[in-house]
């Protein structure tokens, strides 16, 4: 199996590492996309770049006069947080190269829509169009998870749900444990998910072993030593395994919330509870 090793914070926190001004760092991406970025973002830029030739502008404007639009278009797009110093045509049609200080990014011919770091985004709406496809590509159907391999945790009245896959041998997994532990009124469901460190694998068996699964996955999850031989069926943990693996989760923590939505790593504690609550009002309203 080939998992992505979790590593210790704050390496760990994916965010959007673009340009190095303040409008570009405010967007996130999503966590557990650049895998699949690498793979697909080579397409989105050929089909973008194919519409982009379509839609650009007449070519009756001369080539000064387009780069100036595209100044003025990056400047009001971005509300004066991101100045266009000097825009150069690319050899992709319709895409062009904008010098900002000594960082470069691409945008199309309205100036609104740019290339960054990979990504696709918004800049008028400041949003990350390639994280939001993601996040629809992503989303599972919380409903089909076997919860009944899970270790459940109820707190107060339980209204908030999620399920995360964690590690008792990844950093991050214990500091985001610590954090949840925290949270009022969740029911969370612990799967145990031992796939960043081989001293995991023990540690997990002795867990699923135990007259008390919940207290001791506690335990584990705050670095503790578990005390137990281990030896008992364990087909369960793997059975965990192989649904990480149909769920194409990429390293550890992972957190699916129950309107499908999944966070990866060291989320931001404020991000982190919007999503939640988010979740938590969507199903809601379904009911």
């Amino acid at each position: 199996m080939n998992h992505t090793k979790c590593t210790n914070p704050p390496d760990c926190t994916q965010q959007f590492k673009a340009l190095d001004f303040d409008y570009f760092k405010d967007l996130r991406m999503t966590p557990n996309s650049q895998s699949f970025v690498a793979s697909t973002t080579w397409r989105i830029a050929r089909a973008v770049a194919a519409l982009l030739f379509v839609v650009g502008f007449s070519s009756a404007a001369t080539a000064g006069e387009v780069e100036d639009r595209i100044k003025a278009a990056v400047t009001a797009n971005t509300r004066g947080k991101v100045t266009a110093d000097q825009v150069t045509a690319s050899p992709v049609a319709g895409v062009y190269e904008v010098l900002s200080g000594s960082d470069i990014f691409y945008v199309d011919s309205t100036g609104r829509y740019g290339f960054v770091d990979g990504r696709l985004v918004d800049l008028q709406q400041s949003r990350d169009l390639t994280a939001a496809r993601l996040d629809q590509l992503t989303r599972v159907d919380f409903q089909k998870l076997p919860l009944d391999l899970a270790i459940k945790e109820v707190r107060g009245n339980g209204r908030r749900v999620l399920a995360v896959f964690e590690d008792p041998g990844c950093p991050v997994c214990r500091s985001l444990h610590k954090f949840m532990s925290q949270l009022p009124d969740v029911t969370i469901y612990h799967f145990v998910y031992p796939v960043t460190d081989p001293r995991s694998v023990p540690k997990s068996r002795v867990v699923w072993c135990s007259g008390n699964r919940a207290a001791a996955w506690q335990a584990a999850m705050r670095g503790g030593e578990v005390q137990g031989s281990g030896n008992c069926d364990v087909s369960g943990i793997q059975r965990i395994v192989n649904l990480g693996e149909e769920l194409k989760l990429q390293g550890t923590p992972v957190v699916l919330l129950a309107n499908g939505k999944r966070l990866v790593g060291a989320t931001p504690p404020d991000q982190f509870l919007a999503d939640l609550d988010e979740s938590t009002s969507q199903v809601a309203m379904r009911r």
